[in-house]
Parts: structure tokens; sequence; C-alpha cells
């Protein structure tokens, strides 16, 4: 089995489990080859090649999906879909982004201008994060949201419970906040 790759020298030299090599092979991107005397897999040099190709497009944050339409087709149409669509969605990243950054902007010049020594103000900063909460949640948004839910996350994880610091310092508080 000369000029063949083994399974283990694959995923050392790339980085990979044997479980992923498996999957691109159940999914029909790439084959392995075993011999009758030999019970693993091995690859041979077209298949190394067609691995890094689909380590390339993975990088790229490319689906399984349209890497195996991309490996159907011939020619340039379909990559040239693809990667279009990925810039797409990388321009929606991008305005999603700047917007999140004007909404935490302005919620850190509210912040800066309200004096904590007071409890309006305390009650102030809790509405002012709610409202951004609500800013975020109906951004006009169709990419990935895995950022937004990361930020809604945490927001519910404030919204459940109070930082104790604020019932230290200001105790009737805490009866106004619970609903929040």
């Amino acid at each position: 089995m000369d000029g063949l790759v083994k399974i283990r020298d694959m995923t050392t030299r790339y980085d990979l489990s044997a479980r992923t090599l498996r999957y691109y092979e159940d999914m029909g991107l790439i084959q392995s080859i075993r011999g009758e005397d030999y019970a693993y897999r091995m690859y041979d040099e077209a298949n190394v090649k067609r691995l890094e190709q689909i380590l390339i497009l993975r990088k790229l944050n490319i689906s399984i999906k349209d890497i195996k339409r991309i490996f159907q087709t011939s020619g340039s149409e379909t990559v040239l879909e693809v990667l279009g669509k990925k810039v797409e969605g990388i321009d929606e990243e991008i305005s999603l982004l700047h917007e999140l950054r004007e909404i935490v902007l302005k919620f850190i010049r509210q912040i800066e201008s309200a004096d904590f020594g007071r409890e309006a103000d305390v009650k102030l900063l809790y509405e002012k994060a709610r409202e951004v909460k609500i800013q975020i949640v109906h951004a006009d948004y169709d990419g990935n949201p895995a950022a937004v839910n990361r930020l809604l996350t945490v927001t519910e994880k404030l919204d459940a419970k109070v930082p104790d610091i604020m019932i230290v310092r200001i105790p009737k508080f805490r009866a106004v906040t619970s609903g929040l």
C-alpha cells in the first residue's frame, strides 16, 4: 500500500479526529481505501488533496452541504455562488455589529451621565438595560445569531437576579426590581 496515508497520520497531520474523517467519508466528500490484509483506512493522494480543500473551505465557515455542492459540480459557478453568499452573510454580521456598537455606546453615555448615589438613577440603569435588550431582540438580522443569543442569555441571567451589591447599597430597591 505504497503512497497511501494511514488514518492516524491524517489525523495527526491535519489535527482532526478519526471521527471527522469518517464523517467526511459518510458525506461522500472523501474516500478511504482498505486493503484485504489491512483493516485501517488509508487515503490516496487525491483524497489527501480533497481533504485539504475541505479544510480550507471549513476555515471559511462554508457548510458541509455547500462543500458537497461545490464538489458535485464542475466549473466555478457554484463556488462563486457559495462564496458570494458567504460575503453577504459577513456583511450582515458587520451591519449587526455596527448596530450593536451604537446601542452599547449610547448605553455607555447614559451610564456616564447617571448618579448611582440616587435610587432613581439606579432604576434608570436597569430600565435602559432592558431597552438595550429589546433593541437587540428586534434587530433586523438574518445571519448567524450566535452573538445575539449569547448577549440575550447574559441579559436574561441578569434579569433573574439583581446583583447583591445593588441590594446592599439600596435595600428598598430590591422590591422595586423583583420583577425585572
